[in-house]
């Protein structure tokens, strides 16, 4: 039987905790489960926050991770109508369109080292 992933590893971990738990606190179990050295697990960290946060089956809040099936619609919404838009980016995108427009990319020449 081929060895588990640590995102699988870790769906196997928090399925079986009813709360959310500390990265720190899953991490440790994870890579303990998958008989990690210590060397090799301070090597893997940061690959594992990235693809726990990029495998839908998760979910985070406060530092603490669990399955987003766990959670409801109150749990993952965020009232987005009392945010302000900061027209300031707009007004630096033109600034940088104008930019564009007023380059004569005829005129430049290319390296021949490409």
């Amino acid at each position: 039987m081929a060895a588990l992933s640590m995102t699988d590893t870790a769906y196997e971990v928090l399925s079986r905790y009813k709360k959310p738990v500390a990265f720190k606190d899953l991490w440790a179990k994870v890579s303990k489960k998958l008989e990690l050295s210590d060397e090799m697990a301070t090597k893997k960290i940061s690959s594992f926050y990235t693809k726990m946060s990029m495998d839908a089956r998760f979910a985070q809040k406060n530092g603490k991770w669990t399955l987003k099936s766990r959670m409801t619609f109150a749990d993952t919404y965020i009232d987005t109508s009392s945010l302000e838009i900061d027209d300031d980016l707009d007004e630096e995108e033109e600034n940088l369109e104008d930019l564009d427009d007023e380059t004569d990319y005829d005129s430049i020449k290319e390296d021949e080292d490409y």
